[in-house]
């Protein structure tokens, strides 16, 4: 079975939720059970986590000239090899023309579009054609091209690619982040002199059989770095900043002959990150002696569009590369993406008759399309494949053409396709689109099962269907996923008396929202009992006739130390033990389910002259300080490694997780 995109996305959020239930267990089947519920609800639900799925279609880039052809502007003057060095993309899009005009007129330049539109081709053809010109002029060597990426993941997927395309050229690059190895080992297999890869070596390469002896080209180690001083060097901004301070590697920008500084992923740098990379930057220039102009700035970023109209992302990206670069604005090209219009295909639009088992004709379409998805160029599809289709739309194909023709044209009068290409240029939840779907196609008694089957059916089918290399649509599926970021419980009345009441956030309102005071919940790693931390003052006189007193009482963050007329105390409603002893001393305490303030008997009102409203109170047990270990399962709460800990999960784990599944 082919991917079924949506069915794909649900199983990863799956498996990440049942990490994090898994990760953070939790004892009480009170609390447990309205944790499981908002975690693991459907796509129609209110999931705590989960934004989306969100759907787009891409609009088709404008085209640009072929880069053969650009060897006759005399304007640019470009190198006469650069078409064979590029010649994966002999076919430019608009906007990267208009990068590598700008860049070699010496702007300072952002390439501001989305995700897989060439931006890295859009920079590299300027410098590469600047290495190239310095290579037949046997320049002395030296570092020309900096390019700075946030991640060694970003760093390292650069790499590969330069291996690829610099191979044979004779010009220099080099990877230096913590990765790179101080010495070149002795077994690595590296080219003796420039050439090209075989295509038998290339052949292993992709098979898997053997991997690609590095490229003469490459400066693999620190000591070959230094050595030869390549011509592009790839680092991130931690490892450029040492460069910059050791003294062993200072000779590698005094005096070189820097024209071209990238940064990858520009809008990152924000905040006190954006400050000190500033400072970065213009140190970097100090060392090799150059002045604002004379290094070309180059950004890349997301686009800067902002749909609503409320900021002018043009003039937001100018004053950001400004104050990051130290640059003029006037010296700054905004490069965004061109969209090349589409025409309305010819033919009567006609409405589909409604499909009969929606599920199981979305399985056909999948199955059927894997063929074409698995090869690398697509000339026509199977028969069978327009079959499902022409069952899809309710009608057969028209008797034009090959398959692809037929499938085309099938498609480009339907009234759904026709709707999806005008309305989802933007990204929007899969709901909005299926309640189009139901408006348009008079679907308003379908169940949300068979309208997802359905419109599943026509993005895989329009994203396969081509003319003249274009496919009619460029479906793309988001989701914005989040882990823990705490969770909280207040007590509210229930049957019974009090129950438990969760929240994922501190402040949240709304209907569901509950008027009892919000305790952060922490919990035992190993046997998911559940405690709330909160700091506690010396007990205080009511102002009723008993004489009775209760403690004020805050709640603070986990590990906070509070002040110092503050005590520590753990307190739980429910111990989930087997043990008849409990190894801790403890105390029995009524916390106001309102203002939190702990009772040592409980009152018929609260004692806390601010609060004073009336019960029931909730029943619990109190331990002082920070224990040593679990009050029900024994384990040892170390200072170093708490075993009792909050409900806020590690972004870097998180995004591990969802990497693997």
């Amino acid at each position: 079975m082919s991917l079924n995109p949506i069915q794909f996305g649900e199983d990863v959020l799956k498996q990440f939720t049942r990490y994090l239930l898994t990760y953070f267990p939790i004892a009480d089947k009170r609390i447990e059970e309205q944790v499981r519920a908002r975690v693991l609800a459907p796509a129609t639900g209110e999931r705590m986590l989960v934004k989306g799925p969100y759907i787009q279609l891409n609009r088709p880039f404008a085209e640009g000239p072929k880069l053969a052809d650009l060897l006759e502007d005399a304007d640019l003057k470009l190198h006469p090899a650069l078409p064979g060095v590029f010649k994966p993309i002999e076919d430019l899009r608009k906007h990267q023309e208009l990068a590598l005009r700008s860049i070699k007129a010496g702007k300072h330049t952002v390439v501001a579009t989305g995700t897989g539109s060439g931006k890295t081709e859009a920079f590299l053809l300027p410098i590469i054609d600047h290495c190239l010109k310095l290579r037949d002029e046997k320049a002395e060597a030296g570092v020309v091209a900096v390019l700075v990426y946030p991640m060694n993941a970003l760093v390292n997927d650069q790499l590969d690619r330069l291996r690829h395309l610099l191979a044979g050229t004779g010009i220099t690059f080099g990877r230096y982040t913590g990765e790179t190895p101080r010495e070149t080992p002795s077994g690595l297999v590296q080219l003796k002199q420039p050439r090209l890869f075989t295509p038998a070596e290339l052949e292993d390469h992709r098979e898997g059989r053997k991997e690609l002896p590095l490229p003469f080209e490459e400066c693999y180690s620190r000591a070959d770095i230094q050595e030869r001083r390549p011509r592009l060097l790839l680092t991130n901004y931690n490892q450029l900043e040492l460069l910059l301070l050791r003294h062993r590697d200072l000779d590698l920008f005094q005096g070189a002959p820097l024209r071209f500084l990238v940064f990858d992923e520009v809008h990152t740098y924000t905040g006190s990150l954006g400050s000190e990379v500033a400072c970065l930057i213009r140190r970097l220039r100090y060392i090799t002696g150059k002045q604002p102009d004379e290094v070309t700035a180059i950004g890349t970023s997301a686009t800067v569009q902002d749909p609503e109209g409320k900021i002018d992302g043009r003039e937001t990206t100018l004053n950001f590369m400004h104050r990051l670069f130290g640059i003029s604005k006037d010296r700054i090209e905004v490069v965004e993406e061109q969209y090349r219009q589409q025409a309305e295909p010819p033919g009567e639009v006609y409405n589909p008759a409604i499909p009969s088992d929606t599920q199981g004709l979305l399985d056909e379409v999948l199955e059927a399309s894997r063929e074409v998805q698995l090869q690398e160029e697509a000339t026509d599809i199977p028969a069978g494949l327009l079959q499902a289709a022409e069952r899809l739309c309710g009608r057969q194909a028209p008797h034009r053409g090959d398959n692809m023709a037929r499938l085309y044209d099938l498609l480009a009068c339907n009234s759904i396709v026709r709707h999806l290409t005008r309305s989802q240029d933007q990204a929007r939840l899969l709901d909005e689109a299926l309640n189009a779907l139901r408006v348009i196609g008079g679907r308003q008694d379908r169940e949300r099962d068979d309208l997802v089957a359905e419109l599943l059916a026509y993005l895989t089918l329009g994203a396969l269907a081509q003319q003249d290399d274009e496919p009619l649509l460029r479906p793309k599926i988001h989701y914005f996923v989040q882990g823990y970021q705490g969770i909280w419980v207040s007590f509210e009345p229930g049957d019974g008396g009090l129950t438990p009441k969760v929240y994922f956030s501190e402040t949240a309102t709304g209907a569901e929202a509950g008027d009892g005071l919000r305790l952060p919940l922490l919990l035992c790693r190993g046997c998911g009992q559940h405690y709330f931390r909160i700091m506690a003052r010396e007990s205080v006189a009511g102002n009723g006739d008993s004489g009775d007193g209760y403690y004020p009482v805050r709640v603070l963050p986990e590990r906070d130390e509070g002040e110092s007329d503050e005590n520590v105390w753990y307190l739980t409603d429910a111990l989930h033990t087997e043990d008849e002893e409990i190894p801790n001393p403890q105390d029995t305490f009524y916390l106001c389910r309102y203002c939190g303030s702990l009772h040592d008997r409980e009152p018929t009102k609260c004692l806390n002259e601010k609060c004073g409203r009336q019960g029931p109170f909730v029943t619990m047990r109190g331990f002082f300080g920070e224990p040593k270990t679990c009050a029900a399962c024994g384990a040892p709460n170390w200072s170093l490694a708490k075993t009792i800990s909050g409900t806020r999960s590690s972004a870097v784990q998180d995004v591990m997780i969802l990497a693997q599944s």
